[in-house]
């Protein structure tokens, strides 16, 4: 083969490499996204008894310095965390991560706190909770 003839098949393998990641790129991207979902929670804080209220996965609790809310999903594999009323701790009842009634891991294979979300309290006393959870399109 002459230098022509090989450097003319360097070139054109170069090219279809390049459009091939070119175009395999948006595919991929649309594969790997997420979107993310906004939802509210209104919770009425007179219903709080033992100082938790759940509420649509989303956990509600009057500390000492006020009200702060958590997020019902494991931050290991996103279960459903329970909250244990006799010991005060919450539970992850898929593999059993255990966390504080502040929400600070304390065993098990999360290795994360639970995430607190963010809320504002309304005109009517009332808590609105906001909850973003990343979904498929």
């Amino acid at each position: 083969m002459d230098r022509r003839k090989f450097l003319k098949k360097i070139i054109l393998r170069v090219l279809y490499f390049s459009v091939g990641i070119i175009l395999s790129y948006p595919i991929l991207r649309f594969i790997g996204y997420r979107k993310k979902i906004r939802r509210f929670v209104v919770v009425d804080p007179q219903n709080i008894s033992s100082g938790v209220i759940f509420q649509k996965g989303v956990y509600l609790i009057k500390g000492d310095k006020g009200f702060f809310a958590l997020s019902s999903s494991c931050p290991h594999l996103g279960c459903k965390i329970n909250y244990r009323d006799d010991s005060g701790y919450f539970k992850c009842p898929c593999h059993g991560s255990m966390f504080d009634k502040n929400g600070k891991w304390l065993s098990g294979p999360a290795k994360k706190d639970m995430v607190h979300l963010p809320y504002k309290i309304l005109k009517s006393g009332k808590i609105k909770v906001t909850v973003v959870q990343e979904g498929p399109v």
